[in-house]
């Protein structure tokens, strides 16, 4: 009896470790997701100062050849950093200034905008409904009742305009924020650097990591001023091309244009949508608002099939086949 018992004790411990292990797992996966939880919400709220914080480290990246270069000119870093910082700031000033009463020209026609693009609509809308059978035509006229696509867009239009305009003070600060760190980033370029490296042990690793360093910031810094001058060039091309069909303010959409290609696919999207409002509003007919679309979707298409592949291709590893 006495040898059973001490037989089945193992097993008995094995079991009680089994479940013990079952409920640790339990506890682990329940920590996790509350942990990711958390990490999404945290994100969430701080979005506000990491991504102004991300933006100054890819501006930092960006400049800091020109900081580099104007230091070989036996400028202090500080002073140096100062006057990169400065002239960014004061040529995105006096872009705003020459772009402002532009701005402020259709900020002031926005009623008038919103009404005539809901005409056209309507009126693409009659058009439509008048050339098809009874059944679609039944279709179209519940279309251009009270709960229309249009109005739901015009309204969601009025309150991004809204926002926007609530929202500018918290932009404001964040410009100024991302200013003062990028100035911090490049003026103490060399102290984070030596902190990083102090970290780490080996003298082997500590090698490696600054060469690694070296790179990525060589690297990032030429793709960052590559896309930037490609996408210069595409709001110059598409002033040009806008200023060719008529639309007004060609320096506004450019600039415009230039600044939502930096967002891969959203931001030509979002330019095209633009784009087509305006050209329906200002040139007051619905094929010319499609032909300025076109224009700018052969332009993004060029722009991002072409020449970006080519030029990012020649900077880097990779071809212009793999890019």
């Amino acid at each position: 009896m006495a040898t059973k018992m001490k037989q089945r004790a193992p097993a008995r411990a094995m079991q009680g470790w089994a479940r013990a292990s079952d409920v640790l797992m339990i506890i682990a996966w329940c920590v996790g997701i509350l942990t990711l939880i958390a990490v999404i919400t945290g994100a969430k709220l701080a979005s506000g100062i990491v991504a102004p914080t991300v933006l100054a480290g890819l501006l930092a990246l960006t400049l800091t050849p020109l900081v580099a270069a104007l230091e070989k000119r036996r400028l202090p870093v500080t002073l140096a950093s100062a006057v990169v910082v400065g002239s960014c700031l004061v040529a995105l000033v006096a872009g705003a200034n020459v772009l402002a009463p532009s701005a402020d020209e259709w900020r002031q026609r926005a009623p008038t905008v919103i009404r005539s693009i809901e005409r056209q609509f309507r009126n693409i809308e009659r058009e439509i409904t008048e050339k098809v059978d009874k059944a679609t035509a039944g279709r179209g006229a519940e279309l251009g009742g009270d709960a229309s696509p249009t109005e739901a867009v015009i309204e969601s239009g009025k309150q991004l305009v809204v926002d926007m305009v609530l929202s500018a003070p918290e932009m404001l600060m964040q410009l100024i924020y991302v200013g003062f760190l990028c100035f911090f980033l490049m003026a103490e370029r060399a102290a984070l650097r030596r902190f990083v490296l102090s970290n780490v042990t080996t003298p082997r690793m500590r090698l490696r990591l600054s060469r690694a360093m070296q790179d990525m910031r060589q690297s990032v810094g030429q793709y960052l001023l590559t896309i930037t001058v490609i996408n210069v060039i595409l709001g110059a091309c598409a002033a040009v091309v806008f200023a060719l069909m008529g639309l007004p303010n060609p320096a506004l959409w450019g600039t415009i244009v230039a600044l939502l290609n930096f967002m891969p696919y959203i931001g030509p999207m979002i330019a095209n949508v633009i784009l087509f409002a305006v050209g329906l509003t200002a040139l007051n007919d619905a094929a010319q608002a499609i032909y300025v679309v076109l224009l700018l979707a052969v332009l993004n298409l060029l722009e991002g099939q072409v020449v970006t592949p080519m030029m990012v291709g020649k900077r880097s590893q990779a071809g212009p086949l793999a890019v």
